[in-house]
């Protein structure tokens, strides 16, 4: 399915990039399982963390057997403020950054090109996690998850 593919894609290029590796930040994809516990054990350990996340399709073309249109992808980066701030290390802002810069104009193999669109924020419930997400769009195909 090219939804998993473009997520996939996507977070081994994450996980392989030099600034990535040297602050150890770990990258967990949506469908990788209890996200929700992966996430919190990413910032438990390493204060912050990157959730890879295919959020959406729009089909542009729906008058034939191949589903053309285009596939969202959100990047969510997140940092536990006050153990990360006194600890130092990149922000979620910088790491927001970061990803924008990284897999802007990216080619995913067999996918298409992933498109930067931008950048917003948020404050989670928990008032000391604050969450980036860099959104992206590639045009590409929907594939049958049946095939």
């Amino acid at each position: 399915m090219k939804l998993k593919l473009v997520q996939d894609r996507i977070v081994k290029a994450l996980e392989a990039d030099e600034w990535f590796r040297k602050f150890a930040i770990p990258v967990v994809a949506e469908d990788q399982g209890d996200v929700s516990a992966m996430l919190q054990a990413a910032l438990v350990k390493a204060r912050r963390g990157v959730l890879v996340q295919t959020t959406g399709f729009t089909a542009s073309s729906s008058a034939s057997k191949v589903m053309v249109g285009e596939a969202a992808v959100a990047v969510q980066a997140l940092e536990r403020i006050p153990e990360n701030r006194k600890n130092g290390g990149p922000s979620a802002q910088d790491i927001a950054e970061v990803v924008a810069w990284r897999l802007n104009l990216l080619p995913l193999d067999g996918v298409g090109t992933l498109v930067f669109r931008k950048i917003e924020s948020d404050m989670l419930d928990d008032g000391r996690t604050l969450s980036y997400v860099a959104t992206f769009a590639v045009q590409t195909t929907l594939g049958n998850p049946l095939d």
